[in-house]
């Protein structure tokens, strides 16, 4: 079992990410949320148990959207441990159309806006997906700070904007075009993955990372890779060669998957 350390101002571990189901945990001094809760509520108490965290530790859940992968445990995490659930107004409405999640409380906050669980400050922006209102997240703690987006059609100046001070990203990189190409898909699938309201290619997460580099910015880490059209290999490989083309050779790249949690990150 890990057992978490001496607290610093914010600890980060990606406990799944990919189309099967994502979850992220933060840790500051005082608070420790999920983002999103896309696993069954058992894999999500194992996955922090590895990591020496209790479920019922747990002080919030932030959605970034309503889709099943982001969202699967949120009523049993709610009813049975009791953990308030963040998200905004439209992705609300569109999460109880399905009946078993209507009569969860929710606490909305408005895109755009930062609001404050425990010592988190947590700063929310749209970003473009096929969801009703999917966000992405600035997480600060002090004087740190965590950029999350995991589902992002393409690459956009708000993007940038938020995620530029930050010092460390979790970023999608779903899939490599080549891969894409060849894949036994359905033609409109791979319009939709690619479309501006679809998925970040290698290319497009680089392009991001390349405009948020700073000297502080210390970490990435590759989210919700493609099982069949991305593989860590290729997603890791591709960006390093981008980012050295951008003379930026100081960053530890990092790869999440669905199968397993990431080590627990220091920020």
């Amino acid at each position: 079992m890990f057992l978490m350390g001496p607290i610093m101002s914010l600890k980060i571990c990606i406990l799944s990410s990919g189309s099967s189901g994502n979850a992220l945990f933060i840790e500051s001094e005082k608070t420790k949320i999920l983002i999103d809760a896309g696993l069954n509520a058992k894999q999500i108490s194992l996955r922090l148990s590895s990591i020496g965290i209790n479920i019922n530790d747990i002080n919030a859940i932030c959605l970034s959207h309503e889709h099943g992968d982001h969202t699967q445990a949120i009523k049993i995490l709610q009813k049975k441990h009791k953990i308030p659930i963040y998200l905004n107004y439209l992705t609300k409405e569109a999460l109880i159309k399905n009946d078993k999640f209507k009569d969860l409380h929710y606490k909305i906050f408005e895109s755009g806006t930062t609001f404050i669980i425990g010592d988190l400050s947590i700063e929310t922006f749209l970003v473009p997906h096929d969801a009703a209102e999917p966000v992405g997240f600035k997480i600060t703690n002090k004087n740190k700070s965590i950029g999350i987006i995991t589902d992002v059609g393409i690459p956009t100046p708000l993007i940038m904007e938020k995620l530029k001070n930050c010092n460390l990203l979790v970023i999608e990189a779903n899939y490599d075009n080549d891969l894409l190409i060849d894949a036994q898909r359905p033609f409109k699938l791979k319009q939709r993955i690619r479309g501006n309201l679809g998925h970040l290619s290698n290319i497009d997460s680089s392009k991001i990372i390349t405009a948020c580099h700073h000297k502080n910015l210390k970490r990435v880490i590759l989210a919700h890779l493609s099982s069949d059209c991305n593989t860590p290999r290729i997603a890791s490989d591709t960006i390093r060669s981008q980012l050295i083309l951008e003379n930026i050779d100081n960053l530890e790249i990092n790869v999440s998957l669905s199968s397993k949690p990431t080590s627990v990150f220091d920020v």
